[in-house]
């Protein structure tokens, strides 16, 4: 499986020597089904920003997408002095009929912004095809171009003969390991022996990486395949006397071989390896405090607390409830398929792997839910319209768990504030067939003394004062400071003579009580919209929830897995696309989220559980939003001198597979490498040319 669109990084030479050489990267046209000219230019833009010179579109045969992806990308390319170059696939849709072939290269390859070769022909590539090896005789009689097409099926030699060496070049594809077989130069000599060239077509490893100017120091770096097994970035961090190591390295034998290596051992806070799930897939951990304050940190679920809010309470219980970040759950019941299985499945509608007790004490305080009645019991569910004629969806845990994992919480984590928003509220009196009502008036009667039995609500508030606009700390004194959970109903169809609140008992009514804004959106170029961050503060603002949460296709849902864009696209764009944008002035109240607390998709083991939301949470609270003198009235804790400094940290090593060293040897480094390998590259450029020591 495999999200990203920058599937490899290519420099690109050919069978006669040229002084100049562009980097391209391979970018499958097959994923841009939903892209416009605005995602292309997004894109192009991040290449650019990467020093990366164009793009080489894999165009598979037969893709419903070509033709429309082919029209915006050449526009952009041109608007931006970006180069394309095509690579025909002749694996994935089957082979290209050289008629087809020879259409594309006369409507685009004559562009300005298609790359030409020295000799002024257009480049062209494929992904296999030697097969179909003498039909390009034909097509480059017809169409004179630089012939460079990936054979590596069939090996250098093999493949410069075929079709009496129609090859102009070679394109490599072999150029990283194989499974856990190391590389060797068999494959590259083989190459330039054949090609009898001083060059060749190469794959380059990536190791890139952007940081964030934000108090949460968040860190991504997104791993393609590598020829090496072995890579280290420093960083140092302004104001301290500290700096952190990212290493990237492999694990062989292992289903996810790729490793990441989070190294705070010169903090003294310890050091984690986690598995990269997929080959460019983020990797994403959050560190934040300061020397007089101390640190919370995500590499363990114990480095930060589960009472997040209860432990900054100095912080922010003069703030308005608008004005706290808090994660959020996105339809938090969904965390397995229940009782009814209505045309749902785990792939399409289930949405969290942990239930109602985990996602709070990864961080949650905002709940989206959907309860609703069948069969005279209540449940939590997720249908595309509960109003429909015939339902299409499933069930999930009860509405009872759900209370019951809530008031268990608040026995051992008083303190905190939850908000429970819930809506869809229909009865399925019909089953699947006979679609979804509004309550009546004894089926209301029975959920609102279901609401009751949550023992910590938000009891005596009224409408006069909307819970978003009331202090943090009204809330969190409530039931003798044990804090409170605040119940949101947003009512759709009922009779208006059914009473459709309780504020007393506190189960409020959206739009009397408590008004919020819901950004959600429909593919991914949404998630870049400066829109998502809120009003700013001082012109009023808002309950503003950003949704890090898509909207997918049915047909992309049920074969990706609602896991797996969590997981892998959604989530890592809430730390390098998100925090990044957010500024004190700028920011939301509620980031919702599917899957969270999980690192890799399938996996629910106390060691993938992720801390990162409840850090990140953290981190905002008290630094970012306290620097908005209008929020905050007090200057952040973090720069101040403190007695309160945080308990001493751990400074042990966990391992990708859960193995935990809490009292490591002085010095103890078991990812170091002893010799450093000729090719060894370092940051400012320098290239060993022989083995040396390792001196680090």
């Amino acid at each position: 499986m495999r999200f990203p669109i920058l599937t490899s990084l290519a420099v690109l030479a050919s069978a006669c020597h040229v002084q100049a050489k562009a980097v391209f990267a391979h970018f499958m046209v097959g994923n841009t089904g939903r892209y416009s000219t605005a995602t292309w230019r997004d894109d192009i833009r991040l290449a650019q920003e990467a020093h990366i010179d164009g793009f080489a579109l894999n165009i598979a045969y037969g893709e419903r997408m070509n033709a429309v992806s082919l029209e915006n990308v050449f526009e952009v390319a041109s608007d931006m002095g970006f180069k394309l170059i095509f690579s025909f696939d002749y694996a994935g849709g089957g082979p290209w009929p050289k008629d087809d072939v020879l259409n594309l290269l006369k409507k685009y390859a004559t562009r300005p912004e298609y790359f030409k070769h020295s000799d002024g022909t257009p480049l062209v590539s494929t992904f296999e095809g030697p097969e179909q090896a003498s039909d390009w005789v034909d097509i480059k009689r017809s169409f004179p171009c630089f012939f460079m097409p990936d054979w590596s099926s069939k090996g250098a030699k093999r493949a410069a003969e075929l079709a009496g060496g129609v090859a102009d070049g070679l394109f490599n594809w072999a150029a990283w390991p194989w499974g856990n077989t190391n590389m060797d130069t068999y494959v590259d000599a083989s190459y330039y022996q054949y090609l009898r060239v001083d060059e060749d077509t190469t794959t380059l490893k990536s190791f890139l990486g952007t940081t964030t100017e934000n108090p949460t120091t968040s860190v991504l770096f997104v791993l393609t395949p590598w020829a090496d097994d072995n890579g280290e970035a420093y960083f140092e961090v302004k104001g301290t006397n500290h700096e952190f190591r990212i290493r990237c390295t492999t694990h062989y034998p292992s289903v996810r071989p790729i490793r990441f290596v989070v190294d705070l051992d010169g903090w003294g806070l310890g050091v984690k390896e986690y598995e990269v799930p997929e080959t460019e897939v983020s990797i994403t951990f959050v560190i934040t405090g300061s020397e007089n304050y101390g640190y919370y940190h995500s590499l363990t679920l114990d480095s930060s607390p589960v009472a997040w809010m209860d432990s900054i309470k100095e912080h922010i219980k003069g703030r308005l409830v608008k004005h706290v970040i808090m994660p959020g759950a996105h339809d938090a019941g969904m965390s397995v398929i229940g009782k009814y299985q209505w045309g749902g499945t785990s792939m399409d509608t289930q949405t969290q792997a942990y239930g109602i007790a985990e996602q709070l004490e990864l961080g949650a305080r905002y709940f989206d839910l959907r309860p609703a009645i069948a069969d005279g019991e209540f449940h939590i569910f997720h249908v595309t319209d509960p109003r429909a004629t015939v339902i299409l969806g499933a069930s999930g845990v009860t509405l009872q768990n759900v209370i019951h994992d809530i008031n268990n919480f608040y026995l051992s984590h008083p303190g905190e504030v939850v908000f429970l928003w819930m809506r869809d509220m229909v009865s399925f009196r019909g089953g699947l067939f006979g679609g979804g009502h509004p309550f009546d008036g004894d089926e209301m009667a029975q959920f609102f003394d279901k609401l009751r039995g949550i023992q910590n609500r938000c009891r005596g508030l009224t409408e006069a004062t909307r819970l978003q606009e009331r202090v943090m700390g009204e809330l969190m004194e409530q039931n003798g400071g044990t804090g409170c959970v605040a119940i949101i109903l947003e009512q759709f169809g009922v009779d208006p003579r059914i009473p459709q609140d309780d504020p007393a008992s506190g189960i409020f009514l959206a739009g009397k009580h408590m008004d919020r804004t819901d950004r959600w959106e429909e593919n991914v170029a949404g998630f870049y919209d400066p829109v998502r961050r809120r009003l700013e503060p001082s012109k009023g603002g808002d309950f503003f929830v950003s949704q890090w949460v898509l909207n997918a296709r049915h047909e992309d849902a049920v074969f990706w897995g609602l896991e797996n864009l969590a997981n892998y696209l959604t989530t890592p764009m809430l730390y390098y696309g998100g925090v990044a944008e957010m500024t004190p002035e700028m920011f939301p109240t509620v980031m919702l989220m599917d899957y969270i607390g999980v690192r890799v998709s399938g996996d629910t083991t106390a060691n993938n559980r992720a801390a990162e939301l409840r850090t990140l949470a953290l981190g905002l609270n008290l630094y970012m939003v306290s620097e908005n003198c209008y929020v905050s009235k007090r200057r952040n804790p973090l720069v101040k001198k403190s007695n309160k400094k945080l308990a001493a940290p751990w400074n042990g090593i966990i391992f990708a597979n859960g193995t935990r060293i809490d009292n490591p040897p002085p010095n103890y480094d078991p990812w170091r490498v002893d010799v450093l390998k000729s090719g060894t590259v370092f940051g400012n450029g320098t290239v060993l040319t022989r083995n040396i020591t390792n001196p680090f």
